[in-house]
């Protein structure tokens, strides 16, 4: 698997060609044929494993055009790798593991590990290309609040733009917009542009358009070619254009400088970078003749690699960059370096951790930006395609991916959106965006009954409110990827190598970290019932309204059918874990939380699902909170170590949760105490009779809280904080005795 970007439902490398090199195509699916389905990012890894079980890695750190050839051999289990490239100096590095996922953790090691994003970053984000001025913005941000959808992020495409130059505010339909996003932050909410990297080229004599003259003045812009240093002209959104070139050591400043021009008309949280493989729409190469060199690298090429005209919406292989590096060289990199500059800009100049969501990408961009999936299609084989897209991503180290929601080119209808909407909800980048000739599709588009009474509108509602739920883990487990490595979102071979069906139908089945299991029917609209694939062992229902038919033991692996409606998912925990949550519908229902900023007023509840043996029954996790801002996350942050103990056998005498907090140790929040310590499978235990009284042991004191309830809905034995705060920097365990 890996040489990523694909659009494909299989991450498994199968016989035939792919072509690497960054191009501004909408999501081609794969063919394995030449011409190749290039598309916006380059991730020359592969992984694989060997005959003795054990994993294996190969990264190629080449940017150059190339190809790569796959030929496996079914009776000898050999596969067969040739590559090609344009030239380049490459290193080949090589890495072994016991796990997939530890193979992933040696390759983050190499190219860097992926980039502490805000909290918010993992909140619901509305955009359109079409929303065409500040009184739409309003109504769109108005009309989520009237509907009781939760929103932290409000993006805009180019319509803001002055005549779609970068860096500039329409004055006209976009006036009062500095008002109106300062009334966003009053909200805990935030405002994203989009920024494309192409500078609109004018004539002085025609219009003064600063950031042109300024760059010019400073020769910052990439050069046509060797005997022309004039600079290349391409054709974007402003028609002439010019682009930064990031191996000028000017640029960075030049860059900064004019983002903060931007944002002082209106103070942006987040930056969202298109174009930048980077796009030349209109012309191939450069759009003037006499910028064309006088003998064309492409022409002396002995092998082209994808099988077309590298130069399609591209730069001219000859332009010339500050470093004496030629675009034949330096053009997948581009993207990548737009976002490092940019990243740069945030943790230097702003003192805050970067949101940037972007497009074109190479090895490493991780460490910098993060990504969402590109122009995609409002079908259900690319709702699909997100799933394996995302697991993809999260391997090449950009564990925050998402696709559009809904769908960006075509219309959607009704269930393909409300289920693309159940499928984003566990996007870690969760965002709805189209196009501005398509239909209209904010979630209140879809106000009509899907069945039992229950409309469109009720499903994606609900989703929206699933992923409060979550958020707490969410954070916790990328965190977790961004100091040690490894993917988050996963496809299920990467907990359960051994197991043969955990390769099969990778779109329906996702591991988010190591304890939960999800089951979504991604892969189109009228499909009420799914078979999801479950290793062997205990799993329990996250979301559970059927008491004690909420866990069931799987004796041995296989599919499990499941019902599918729009409104249905199968997250399950897994035996032996405990995960941070928030009841996030009980929140947005009783207390109208609508941000991820909201849900850091509210304590923290675990859920866990013991893994018992003949000695002890034992679950273990992770919990890490911090204010979801700081750039000191080293040292401004609680990590805690979560370990659940209680003997074997029904009717446990003693039931314990132990926590071990380092970092800050001081509460930051409400996120540091403790809502709900909730058992899972509780009957099965003998938790369902009889009392437990709890106590929480609070800086060496023990503290007497409520007696624990058991939820015959849940299945669950539930011990309260209630109206003691429990502060968990000073807790080392929680206790529930039974009583005689």
């Amino acid at each position: 698997m890996g040489l990523a970007e694909q659009t494909t439902s299989n991450l498994f490398l199968q016989d035939g060609l792919y072509s690497l090199w960054t191009l501004d195509a909408a999501n081609p699916v794969e063919t394995r044929k030449a011409p190749g389905s290039n598309a916006y990012g380059v991730h020359p890894f592969l992984m694989g494993a060997a005959t003795d079980g054990t994993w294996f890695g190969v990264f190629a750190n080449l940017a150059a055009a190339q190809d790569w050839r796959i030929n496996n051999d079914a009776e000898s289990g050999k596969v067969a790798i040739a590559t090609m490239a344009t030239g380049g100096v490459g290193d080949l590095r090589f890495m072994t593991g016991a796990t997939p996922d530890a193979v992933t953790r040696a390759y983050h090691t190499i190219v860097g590990k992926p980039v502490v994003t805000p909290q918010w970053a993992l909140g619901w984000n509305q955009c359109r290309w079409g929303y065409r001025n500040t009184t739409e913005l309003e109504s769109i941000v108005a009309q989520y609040a009237t509907n009781n959808l939760t929103l932290d992020t409000i993006w805009s495409d180019i319509d803001y733009m002055h005549d779609y130059k970068v860096f500039t505010v329409d004055p006209d339909n976009f006036a009062g917009l500095g008002a109106f996003v300062s009334g966003l932050a009053a909200k805990d909410m935030h405002w994203i542009p989009i920024i494309d990297p192409g500078v609109a080229q004018r004539l002085p004599s025609v219009e003064i358009y600063e950031p042109y003259t300024d760059g010019l003045a400073q020769g910052i812009f990439i050069s046509a070619n060797a005997d022309n240093t004039a600079p290349l002209t391409g054709s974007v959104w402003a028609d002439d254009a010019v682009f930064p070139d990031w191996h000028n050591p000017k640029t960075a400043a030049y860059w900064s400088k004019w983002l903060g021009t931007l944002r002082a008309i209106a103070p942006f949280d987040g930056l969202w970078l298109d174009m930048n493989e980077a796009s030349n729409m209109l012309c191939t190469g450069t759009c003037y003749d006499d910028q064309k060199a006088a003998s064309p690298s492409q022409w002396k090429l002995p092998y082209i690699p994808t099988g077309r005209n590298l130069e399609d919406k591209g730069l001219s292989l000859d332009a010339v960059h500050a470093s004496g590096v030629t675009e034949l060289d330096a053009h997948s990199l581009f993207g990548t370096e737009e976002t490092k500059t940019t990243h740069d800009y945030f943790t230097t100049t702003l003192k805050q951790r970067p949101m940037i969501i972007e497009r074109s990408s190479f090895a490493g961009m991780g460490k910098y930006g993060s990504r969402w999936l590109g122009d995609n299609f409002s079908t259900g084989e690319y709702m699909g395609y997100s799933v394996t897209g995302i697991m993809a991503h999260n391997v090449a180290g950009i564990p925050l991916a998402g696709a559009d929601i809904c769908g960006f080119i075509g219309n959607t209808t009704a269930e393909l959106c409300a289920r693309w909407y159940v499928v984003g909800a566990f996007y870690p980048f969760s965002r709805n965006h189209n196009s501005w000739d398509t239909v209209a599709q904010e979630p209140w588009n879809f106000d009509t009954v899907y069945q039992r009474s229950v409309t469109y509108l009720d499903i994606i509602r609900n989703a929206m409110r699933t992923k409060l739920h979550l958020i707490r883990y969410y954070y916790t487990q990328l965190s977790l990827v961004q100091t040690q490595g490894g993917a988050f979102y996963k496809p299920l071979f990467f907990e359960f190598p051994d197991e043969a069906g955990a390769y099969a139908d990778q779109e329906l089945n996702v591991m988010l970290g190591s304890g939960v299991k999800l089951g979504v029917q991604s892969t189109g609209t009228g499909i009420d019932t799914t078979n999801y694939y479950f290793p062997a062992g205990l799993w329990c229902e996250i979301i559970n309204r059927k008491g004690v038919d909420g866990c069931f033991t799987q004796a041995s692996s296989g599919t499990v059918p499941t019902s599918s409606l729009a409104f249905e998912f199968a997250l399950h925990l897994r035996a032996g874990y405990i995960i941070p949550m928030q009841d996030g519908a009980t929140l947005a229902e009783e207390h109208q939380v609508s941000t991820t900023a909201a849900l850091q007023r509210y304590p923290v509840d675990f859920h866990v699902l013991p893994d018992c043996t003949a000695n002890a029954c034992t679950a273990s996790g992770d919990y890490i909170n911090d204010d979801g801002l700081t750039l000191d996350w080293a040292t401004e942050r609680n990590t805690y170590a979560l370990a659940y103990t209680q003997p074997t056998g029904t009717t446990p005498a003693t039931l314990t949760l132990s926590l071990t907090a380092t970092g800050k140790k001081a509460k930051i929040n409400e996120n540091d105490v403790l809502g709900m310590f909730e058992i899972y499978n509780a009957k099965a235990y003998g938790l369902d009779t009889g009392v437990y009284s709890a106590s929480a042991m609070v800086a060496g004191t023990a503290t007497p809280l409520d007696d624990a309830v058991y939820v015959a809905s849940s299945d669950r034995l539930t011990a309260s904080g209630g109206a003691k705060e429990i502060d968990l920097t000073q807790t080392t365990s929680i206790t529930l005795t039974r009583k005689a």
